[in-house]
Parts: structure tokens; C-alpha cells; sequence
């Protein structure tokens, strides 16, 4: 963390509270760390909303608020990430302490869904032990998860925030939406299959993390994972081991996936042509990025274009 990061873990430090109506509780930023505000929608005692929209001044690394949680009790929380732009979603168990860097003068949007494991177990009903959910239901180990979400679970992540359903009827549509969106997610999830899980800690979740920032940050070229190893400090098993237990997929498969991302956003938003997209991206051969970009996105690039015309 730098020195113009801020580490803010509790709704206080952020926020100020402000008069609350029949959708919840609502909190203003304070003037001095941004713009915006947050929402919190309380469900019954085992599952709640947590809905973020801001522009922060600095850069700052934000955990995820536990204020209102109580101590010793197993939740899951499903963290969807920056839903209105590049979203991505995290599962993860309440004890693995999350931080989540937030860039100065950028609009973000989080929405945070915590359900007691309980609650998730009576909604599942899992009678098979070799199930792969039960890693998220049984709570016995620490645990992360993350998928970049479909179109369809954005525009339900949006969805949820935008509508105001009527006063008789919001917190059965809140608690509707939510768990039709750990639905979903589940669903996602199940494609996985069985990959193995191992202990893992916030350290390495931090390693992790910082591995898929840097992959990131450079789509043109894929990630040598002899460098990566090199630079994190981190045997090869491991690191591959821990990367596909947390994104459920290789580093190569991840950062391909990010690539044809970009490249249908630059064909969408952009409106850029098929040649261009591909040359910005750096693939040389054209009939490969077709076909990477049909097997990830399920059209062709000249398809895809003519839907957003």
C-alpha cells in the first residue's frame, strides 16, 4: 500500500448515515473521501444487501464492512464487483478478509450479498457429499471463489439496485433478486466441475490477486509463467494450483479469456473493425482470434459486430 492508499474497513469511516426509507438504510459519503453513497438492505436476520456507488478521491483499499454481522456466525458473502462495467464476482467465506483496491477519480459500483450458511443450505438441500457447492456451504476451511459474470447476471446485478419495487413488496423483491443471483452464480460455478480445493490463507489470496493484476495489465502478450514465478516468489505447482482454485482456470485460459473480453467490448463500445481490434490486441493470425472469439463469446467478430450496429 502507497502512501496516498487509505485502508477503510468499517461503513463509518466512510460514510455518514442519512435518513433511511422503506428500502433501507442509507449512508452519504463524506465529503473528504468522495462522492456517492451506500445502501444496506436487511432480510431477516440471515441474509442482507449491501449496495455501493461512488468516486473515491485517493486510492484506497476497502475490506468488506463486518459492522453489522454477528461474531462466530458462518456467512457467505457474494461480492459482485464493479457490476456496471467490467464486473467480475467473489465468493468467499466471512473470515477471509478481503480488500479490494478501489483507483482515485473512477466510478464503482459493488454489490454485496451476505447469506448465513444456513439459510444457503435449506435454499440448496444437498444430499450428495461429493458435491462441489458443499466447499461453500460447510464453511469448514476458508475459501475464495471468482468468475467473471455473464451478461445475464449483470443485468440482474443492475437490476436489483435500479428498480424501486413497491413499499408492500421490497423486501420479498430484494430477497427474490438476491437469491436468484447466488442462483445463478451457482450455476456458474457447477461448470467447474470437480477441481480440487486445498487450504488457503489471505496471504495467498493476496499472491493470487496480485498475479491476476498483473496478467491483466497486459493483454497484447500472454503471461510467462516462468517470470511470474520469479517475480512472486512462488513455486510453479503452487501458483497454478492456486490460480485455478480460486478463478477455476489456468493462467493462460484466464488471460485469453480477458483478452476476447476486451476485444468485444472495442468491437461494441469502440465500434472499432474486426482488423483493427485484432491488430490492437497483437494477434497475428485472424482466423485464430475468430475462433478464440467465437468459442468464448459464441458468435464470430463479424456477427458480434452486426448485432451492435
Amino acid at each position: 500500500m502507497n502512501s496516498d492508499e487509505k485502508l477503510l474497513n468499517r461503513i463509518e469511516l466512510l460514510a455518514v448515515p442519512t435518513e433511511n426509507d422503506c428500502y433501507g438504510q442509507n449512508f452519504l459519503l463524506k465529503e473528504e473521501i468522495g462522492t456517492g453513497n451506500i445502501r444496506r438492505i436487511v432480510l431477516g436476520s440471515l441474509m442482507q444487501i449491501m449496495i455501493s456507488e461512488y468516486e473515491l478521491k485517493n486510492d484506497t483499499v476497502l475490506s468488506r464492512p463486518k459492522d453489522y454481522l454477528p461474531e462466530g456466525e458462518n456467512y457467505v458473502t457474494f461480492t459482485f464487483r464493479n457490476f456496471r462495467k467490467s464486473p467480475a464476482v467473489i465468493v468467499s467465506s466471512i473470515d477471509m478478509d478481503l480488500e479490494i483496491f478501489t483507483p482515485a477519480n473512477s466510478f464503482t459500483s459493488n454489490l454485496i450479498i451476505t447469506i448465513h450458511s444456513s439459510l444457503l443450505n435449506d435454499l440448496l438441500n444437498i444430499k450428495d457429499k461429493g458435491n462441489p457447492l458443499n466447499s461453500i456451504i460447510i464453511g469448514d476451511r476458508p475459501f475464495v471463489y471468482e468468475e467473471i459474470i455473464s451478461s445475464e447476471i449483470q443485468s440482474k446485478a443492475i437490476l436489483l439496485c435500479d428498480v424501486r419495487p413497491l413499499v408492500e413488496l421490497a423486501s420479498f423483491h430484494y430477497r427474490v433478486m438476491a437469491e436468484e443471483l447466488i442462483f445463478l452464480f451457482l450455476a456458474l460455478f457447477l461448470k467447474r466441475g470437480n477441481i480440487p480445493t486445498y487450504p488457503i490463507n489471505k496471504t495467498d489470496v493476496k499472491t493470487i490477486y496480485q498475479i491476476r493484476e498483473k496478467i491483466s495489465a497486459d493483454l497484447k502478450s500472454s503471461p510467462s509463467i516462468h517470470q511470474l514465478t520469479k517475480y512472486f516468489l512462488i513455486s510453479e505447482s503452487k501458483m497454478q494450483r492456486l490460480f485455478k482454485q480460486v478463478f477455476g482456470t489456468t493462467i493462460h485460459n484466464y488471460h485469453q479469456s480477458l483478452r476476447i473480453r476486451e476485444a468485444a467490448r472495442l468491437i461494441r463500445d469502440e465500434k472499432m473493425s474486426i482488423s483493427e481490434v485484432g491488430y490492437s490486441l497483437n494477434y497475428t493470425n485472424m482466423s485464430y482470434f475468430c475462433r478464440a472469439f467465437k468459442k468464448h463469446v459464441g458468435l464470430n467478430p463479424k456477427k458480434y459486430s452486426m448485432k451492435y450496429k
